[in-house]
């Protein structure tokens, strides 16, 4: 998902459902509900407990932001996590990259 509504700066097919619980600016709530790939649901990750780990950084990013201010109000809540839960994933995927122990499990 990207803030513009595409998804362009990740190379990989995926998707995440969220809920929004309406309010005002201190009772707005928004919550995980799913994250989805091509390739079998879990996108190009070749092991699926890659796959499942970046879900639950996430879900807990997501949950997280609730409880934070994350910057500047007036861009709205949702545009707020969606810029942190795109950090977020770019951020797992060069970890996997870099990280000699995943053995490269995201396909580049």
């Amino acid at each position: 998902m990207n803030v513009a509504g595409g998804a362009a700066w990740l190379p990989y097919c995926m998707s995440v459902r969220l809920r929004y619980s309406f309010g005002e600016s201190q009772n707005s709530h928004v919550s995980f509900l799913a994250m989805e790939g091509s390739h079998g649901g879990r996108s190009c990750w070749l092991r699926y407990e890659d796959w499942e780990k970046c879900k639950q950084r996430v879900a807990r990013t997501v949950e997280g932001a609730n409880g934070t201010s994350l910057g500047d109000a007036s861009q709205g809540k949702l545009r707020l996590v969606a810029e942190t839960m795109q950090r977020t994933i770019q951020g797992y995927l060069q970890q996997m990259r870099d990280s000699p122990l995943s053995g490269g499990s995201a396909a580049t």
